[in-house]
């Protein structure tokens, strides 16, 4: 690209004509009037030079912002997501008769209120379920499934004899959306309107490719942001989309309303000879401990999850049958996701020098005291946890102490190599065991999470 010059270079390049061109002149020196001249012609050239930039910025969609970008996504018949109301239905269990009127509202804890979209009424004790949508528009307005919500008018107990309890319903409140953002430029993340104006300009339409899935799973919901397609999954024909939203939800899991508004939309555009399911992914979590944390303080376990959260995002993708093509990472292929990330991600974080992670592969409570004089532990019977195995390492969450390594694990004895390397907090401490290393395989539909992570 063109290098812009400084406003001070254009100026001095004024003053430096003047002189050249009016012998006698000198722009440098004050009082003449030669002095504001330069300073007047470099600010217009300024202007000018300002002025053709922004035209270079504006003609790429990687680089252009606001109306610019919009026009570039009405070429290729993508419009910015605006904002829209979260809809749903609300559950309402009376133990008596209940009438409940037609804009009757509904309010969650922190204020954000929903409308009935129906009147509807109920003789003697049961649930109503009441069609509404949220009075305000935006992200926020999207509710889990199960959230109180308190009852703030329209409705009556025509008895006055019996509380009413409302709750959001299964599928929860869903599509609320804010404004798109433009995204950043050149590398956007997924969720912006620039990644989506890029990925379909450099994915053309095809009436059905694994990457049509994506344009369309992104356009159904502008809370999706990343998405994993699975060509084939269950035979010829068949295709399995599996959305992400992480940006809205703490795991990035789509609820069940999210999931049977994409489905909709998919089917208005998809090939009539195609079978398609979309489902939310199945997460994985992964717990993590991190031990020798250095230095160990809020603000360092803090950067610590900062960075382990990141690295999800970023290298987490869900699994599937796929064949792995390199120019098509949306595709669900066979996937682990690997425990050197998470050290990675833990040797990133600022302020740490050194930690260690281990990978949980799972949680046991003791049944007995843990002590320093012995290498075994009273513990439940082993028929249970037919996952433990030799050389799994074990740590008291309950104690914030390393323990040992497993030897063998018979009955309801747990016996490590060595006698415990710290004694426990009581008799029913809580034991995790890690494998090293510990990356965590995953099926077809599943997806890796960040699960607890513990100090």
């Amino acid at each position: 690209m063109f290098p812009i010059p400084s406003l001070y270079q254009l100026v001095t390049r004024a003053r430096n004509a003047i002189r050249a061109n009016l012998p006698g002149t000198d722009a440098w020196l004050w009082p003449n009037n030669v002095n504001p001249t330069a300073k007047v012609i470099g600010g217009m050239t300024s202007e000018l030079f300002g002025f053709a930039d922004d035209i270079q910025r504006q003609k790429f969609a990687l680089t252009a912002n606001g109306p610019d970008l919009d026009l570039h996504g009405a070429e290729i018949n993508l419009s910015r997501f605006q904002p829209t109301r979260s809809a749903g239905n609300i559950s309402i269990v009376v133990a008596d008769s209940y009438d409940v009127a037609y804009g009757a509202i509904f309010q969650r804890s922190d204020g954000v209120q929903f409308v009935a979209l129906a009147a509807l009424s109920i003789t003697g004790s049961g649930t109503i379920t009441v069609p509404a949508q949220s009075v305000g528009t935006g992200s926020n307005t999207v509710t889990q499934a199960g959230t109180s919500l308190s009852i703030s008018s329209g409705t009556t107990d025509v008895n006055g004899d019996a509380a009413a309890v409302a709750t959001v319903a299964t599928g929860g409140m869903t599509g609320g959306t804010d404004v798109e953002q433009d995204g950043a430029t050149f590398n956007p993340p997924p969720g912006t309107f620039r990644y989506r104006i890029l990925f379909k300009k450099r994915n053309p339409p095809q009436g059905g490719a694994a990457s049509d899935y994506v344009i369309w799973t992104q356009q159904a919901n502008g809370n999706v942001t990343r998405v994993f397609v699975e060509p084939l999954w269950a035979g010829i024909g068949t295709v399995r989309v599996l959305p992400m939203m992480d940006n809205l939800y703490a795991n990035g899991i789509p609820q069940s309303g999210d999931i049977a508004g994409i489905t909709a939309f998919i089917q208005t555009v998809q090939p009539s000879a195609a079978t398609v399911t979309v489902v939310a992914p199945t997460p994985v979590a992964v717990n993590a401990i991190i031990t020798g944390l250095t230095p160990s303080n809020p603000t360092t376990q803090a950067a610590v999850i900062a960075e382990l959260q990141a690295a999800f995002l970023r290298l987490s993708q869900v699994a599937g049958i796929a064949t792995p093509n390199a120019s098509m990472p949306y595709l669900a292929i066979p996937f682990t996701f690997l425990q050197q990330w998470l050290q990675q991600a833990v040797d990133n974080a600022p302020g740490v020098t050194s930690g260690t992670v281990s990978v949980v592969a799972g949680l046991i409570t003791a049944a007995g005291a843990i002590s320093t004089s012995s290498a075994t532990v009273t513990m439940p019977n082993v028929s249970g946890y037919p996952w433990v195995v030799p050389g799994m390492n074990v740590y008291d969450i309950t104690a914030g102490k390393q323990i040992g390594t497993v030897l063998t694990y018979t009955g309801t004895t747990l016996t490590l190599t060595a006698n415990a390397a710290n004694a426990g907090a009581g008799s029913t401490d809580s034991l995790a065991f890690s494998a090293s290393p510990g990356n965590t395989s995953l099926t077809a539909g599943q997806i890796a999470v960040l699960g607890t992570v513990t100090f």
